[in-house]
């Protein structure tokens, strides 16, 4: 059977305030071998509203140091999902970061929160590597595979730190197996091909 990702959005009413709870597979090949979980919780603001000046009260500051002319009031708002994480007041800087930059007309107070109308563009920066990458297990596939290749030509393997108890022998054998199982079927599939259609003709 296929699992298939599941995510569920939630009302942010728990103390961490989440807003998303995600599980999705990990696959080892066509395996699956085990489920990643996955929480986006929302904090909100991080300036107190109260200490900001209303919208009417900046609109009136604007008109005293302008002169009278059409005023025009667009809102912005950047949320960082996915990124910089801060462990006891240190930031552990990641290259790896998901933003989403929200642009709307209409502004109705100060630090409001998007609105369903507003224009929303996601920024994905992913490093190679990264544990948190859905792709993370492709590339220590990939990643495998270069030090075998790296091992014929030079004589000698560096093997990889292993993320599980399988043994690296089996690990190849079994990936071997599988090039072999889909070579296989490719063949079979070119070779009923010509007869398939030798049949229609007769």
């Amino acid at each position: 059977f296929v699992l298939h990702p599941l995510w569920v959005r939630c009302d942010m009413s728990d103390p961490a305030g989440t807003t998303w709870f995600g599980a999705e597979p990990v696959c080892m090949g066509r395996k699956v071998t085990g489920v990643k979980l996955y929480t986006v919780t929302c904090k909100g603001s991080a300036v107190d509203k109260k200490s900001f000046i209303t919208l009417e009260e900046l609109k009136q500051e604007h008109k005293k140091r302008h002169p009278p002319t059409s005023m025009g009031i667009k809102g912005s708002a950047r949320f960082n999902l996915f990124g910089s994480t801060v462990v006891e007041n240190t930031i552990i800087e990641s290259q790896s970061s998901v933003t989403v930059d929200f642009k709307w007309s209409h502004v109705e107070s100060i630090l409001e929160a998007p609105p369903l109308s507003s224009t929303a563009t996601l920024n994905i920066k992913i490093a190679n590597g990264d544990m948190r990458n859905p792709m993370f297990e492709m590339y220590r596939e990939l990643e495998f595979l270069q030090t075998l290749a790296n091992g014929l030509k030079t004589g000698e393997t560096e093997w990889l730190e292993p993320l599980e108890n399988t043994p690296a022998v089996d690990l190849t054998k079994a990936y071997l197996q599988e090039l072999q199982n889909t070579v296989k079927t490719l063949q079979d599939q070119a070779a009923e091909t010509p007869q398939t259609s030798k049949l229609k003709s007769e």
